[in-house]
């Protein structure tokens, strides 16, 4: 069981690192979102300012807007984009396939128990219909036909060391 108990640690520890190792790329996630999201604040209001200002002079008002939302929307999915492609390390497929094998090696164990259980079963039920046929098919009257005699020695040698330890 020492053998079990160690793989289920072993499991524990690489679950814990696979966690790790998916905050670690969450986090990175959300600081390149973070980052992307504050420069993209900072640029665009700079450039969606200077850009309206050119814009206005050479289109007018309302398609020097249009031309300035359409460029920041083009910079919004390209960040979003990039940040999309942060993927796990060759260590996370190494963890997975480490927790696979002991998750295979725990499953093993627990087969193997089952299988010993099963077993006992019904090498119990084996001693237990063996004892029936000697008794005739009543354990309770083989047990006690058998225990009868052993009591009364019992009660007998008791008996006898009463006597011995009061002369």
């Amino acid at each position: 069981m020492n053998d079990f108990t160690h793989k289920v640690r072993i499991l524990a520890r690489l679950e814990v690192m696979l966690l790790r190792i998916n905050a670690q790329i969450m986090a990175r996630q959300a600081f390149y979102y973070a980052i992307a999201l504050l420069a993209g604040l900072l640029a665009l209001a700079m450039l969606n300012l200077s850009v309206y200002m050119y814009l206005s002079t050479q289109f007018g008002n309302g398609m020097a807007a249009l031309l300035v939302a359409a460029a920041n929307a083009v910079v919004a999915i390209i960040v979003v984009m990039v940040a999309g492609r942060v993927q796990p390390g060759p260590e996370a497929e190494t963890v997975k396939e480490m927790r696979d094998l002991a998750v295979a090696e725990v499953s093993a164990d627990v087969q193997a128990a089952k299988e010993d259980f099963n077993q006992i079963t019904a090498d119990v039920k084996r001693i237990r219909s063996g004892f029936g046929s000697l008794a005739g098919g009543d354990i309770t009257q083989l047990a006690l036909s058998n225990l009868a005699p052993l009591l009364g020695l019992l009660i007998n040698a008791l008996k006898g060391g009463r006597k011995r330890s009061k002369k």
